[in-house]
């Protein structure tokens, strides 16, 4: 008889073990819609900055509510590049955070956000073209030894320096973007 009771609550603690295991196997793939909640740009924040993120609606596993609408959570900045210089535009890249479920437990989510800002390719032509005249213009004044002229030249010789430090646009992220976070 014990070994019967035994070998049943053997049974018993596996059969649960493999039904917990199956539980949380299923939250792994729950695909959770979430938005963020005010407009993310390269000029305003840094690597490792929390974003904060927004349910946008209920989640069920097995018909119980694990995740409601309107729960928060956070998205962390995983790479960020500022736009810079020579029209180099700005880059952000989002692929983790947390979400807090209706018990108040936190859940590591993965999630995938990028944009990039737009390249100015008239910084590079603009200082290409603007320094070819500039030179043509300094070579008349210095041969024709005129000294408007080569004061016009030394004016012009600045325009494809201005042209070197115009920036590219930021990357941004507007606040109404909707993407599923994925628990991890």
């Amino acid at each position: 008889m014990k070994r019967i009771i035994n070998i049943a609550l053997i049974i018993i603690l596996i059969t649960q073990t493999f039904a917990s295991q199956a539980q949380a196997e299923s939250k792994i793939d729950l695909a959770i819609p979430v938005r963020f909640l005010e407009e993310i740009d390269t000029r305003s924040i840094e690597k490792g900055n929390a974003i904060p993120l927004e349910i946008t609606q209920d989640i069920y596993v097995d018909g119980k509510l694990i995740f409601k609408q309107g729960g928060a959570g956070y998205a962390e900045v995983a790479e960020i590049k500022h736009a810079g210089f020579f029209g180099r535009a700005g880059k952000i890249s989002i692929n983790s955070g947390k979400l807090t479920d209706i018990k108040g437990v936190s859940h590591n989510i993965s999630l995938s956000s990028n944009a990039s800002g737009d390249h100015r390719l008239s910084a590079i032509g603009g200082s290409l073209a603007t320094a070819g005249i500039a030179y043509e213009l300094a070579e008349a004044a210095i041969l024709g030894q005129e000294a408007t002229g080569i004061i016009f030249a030394l004016g012009f010789a600045f325009l494809p320096i201005a042209f070197l430090f115009r920036r590219g646009n930021e990357a941004k992220l507007s606040n109404g973007k909707i993407m599923f976070a994925r628990l991890s």
